[in-house]
């Protein structure tokens, strides 16, 4: 593992090799398959000491702090547990409104988190040159927040940044293990910051990040952060979206 702090001149040429390599998907900050494929892998990125230098799966940040966006579409397999709030929409177009917000595996945290991800839903706003509509508000899913905990201890205590999880998997993979039925699904990652309010504000300036919080296909989210005090950022935060396969 490196330990040599970036130089700006580094963090801007991966900056600018991330942009080139992500214009060619949907989403400017996207993994992308179709059912029966296999994610292509982002790589894993061990973080640096000093400055959070840019890292993981297509990222695309203008900030000194690390974080990273992937989508995916396609079929995942298993059943979304027992319990886990439900999405209803099945065009993807946020064209209904989600149930109630399931509140029985809510912190505190999870609950602003939610708050502050819906409240950026419900005004249009630009994500870099891409336009979005106000969108539904989402329903957080248990299963899928799970999945984000899982994801964040794993790049805390294995000292790692990526969407690529240390056994190798994808996000869609996960959230498939976890049991969870998905016809899309997206991630947003982060590390270094201390609040709900500033790691918003990083991925709201992100176009990647922002387009996967304001797309109205979506109806579900579930997100964590883990705290690790010897790990080189010591917080790490994971978004995962979805919408189920009904």
């Amino acid at each position: 593992m490196s330990t040599t702090k970036p130089s700006p001149l580094h963090c801007l040429s991966a900056l600018l090799l991330i942009a080139s390599l992500s214009a060619c998907n949907d989403n400017p900050n996207m993994m992308t398959s179709e059912p029966g494929q296999s994610n292509p892998s982002p790589g894993q990125s061990n973080p640096s000491n000093g400055t959070p230098s840019t890292s993981g799966g297509g990222a695309d940040t203008t900030t000194s702090k690390n974080s990273g966006g992937t989508a995916t579409s396609g079929n995942g397999g298993g059943t979304p547990a027992p319990g886990n709030g439900g999405g209803t929409a099945t065009s993807g177009n946020g064209s209904e409104t989600p149930p109630p917000t399931t509140n029985h595996c809510m912190s505190d945290i999870d609950k602003e988190m939610l708050k502050q991800i819906n409240a950026a839903r419900s005004t249009a706003r630009n994500c870099g040159n891409r336009s979005f509509p106000a969108a539904p508000p989402l329903t957080w899913n248990c299963t899928l927040a799970r999945v984000a905990l899982e994801h964040s201890k794993d790049m805390a205590d294995n000292n790692f940044f990526s969407h690529t999880g240390s056994d190798g998997l994808y996000p869609s993979q996960r959230i498939t293990n976890a049991g969870y039925r998905w016809r899309s699904v997206a991630e947003n990652i982060a590390a270094g910051q201390d609040t709900v309010s500033e790691v918003m504000a990083v991925w709201l300036s992100s176009p990647g990040h922002c387009a996967n919080i304001m797309k109205s296909k979506y109806t579900e989210v579930g997100a964590a952060r883990y705290i690790n005090d010897n790990s080189h950022y010591r917080i790490y935060w994971t978004q995962d979206f979805a919408t189920p396969r009904q």
